[in-house]
């Protein structure tokens, strides 16, 4: 996709900020905007307006460790509220006692604002699963969220409104599982392209769910 220099007809070497070279030339203000800055276009020998670089700002990290006691299939707790279409998850794993591993797999999500949910498809152990709240203030075009259900196949798809692949990726936000055959429950997912998310897993009996959010950068 060509950049906003090459939209204009110019290429990154035609502008330069060099004070020494604009002393003196025109200014084109015919698309003076608040949220331009000037710049030197050489071929033309004249100031004209672009958009400023974008900048990725931290507004805040909140580190969260969420417990999912023996006998519940889910818990959610209260977070700083953030703005959901400026913030996105990671997931930091979870750790069950050693000899249950295959009843640990959870995923998490919001359910809004001021609450994250861990969830799992079986009970019988305690569960914590580890996770960073990242929050901007700039940066982030859009964020979807969703999940894949994987049963027998190898791979299942989910679409997703388009983005630009060079500036998007996916946050894998942990599996659930309704067997215990643990490696059903492990999977992966990817930007498949700009219009597809895709997750794999090993064949096996029972039901998969995963989480994920894409985020793409301006």
């Amino acid at each position: 996709m060509p950049n906003f220099l090459e939209l204009r007809g110019l290429k990154s070497q035609d502008i330069t900020h060099d004070a020494q070279l604009i002393k003196a030339v025109p200014i084109d203000d015919t698309e003076k905007a608040a949220d331009k800055v000037l710049a030197y276009d050489q071929p033309a020998d004249k100031l004209v307006y672009v958009p400023k670089c974008p900048e990725i700002v931290i507004k805040a990290i909140q580190h969260i460790l969420i417990n999912i006691p023996t006998p519940d299939l889910s818990t959610q707790i209260l977070i700083n509220e953030v703005d959901l279409d400026n913030t996105f998850l990671i997931w930091a794993g979870c750790s069950p006692p050693a000899s249950q591993a295959q009843h640990a797999l959870a995923r998490i999500d919001f359910l809004d604002s001021t609450h994250i949910r861990a969830i799992r498809n079986t009970i019988g152990v305690d569960v914590t699963v580890n996770l960073c709240i990242i929050e901007c203030t700039a940066g982030i075009k859009s964020i979807q969220r969703g999940t894949i259900v994987l049963t027998s196949e190898l791979h299942h798809d989910a679409t997703i409104t388009e983005v630009d692949t060079d500036k998007t990726f996916v946050s894998h936000l942990g599996a659930s599982t309704t067997t215990f055959d643990f490696p059903a429950g492990l999977v992966n997912i990817h930007l498949y392209d700009s219009t597809t998310v895709r997750a794999y897993h090993i064949v096996a009996p029972g039901t998969v769910t995963v989480s994920y959010e894409v985020i793409e950068f301006i």
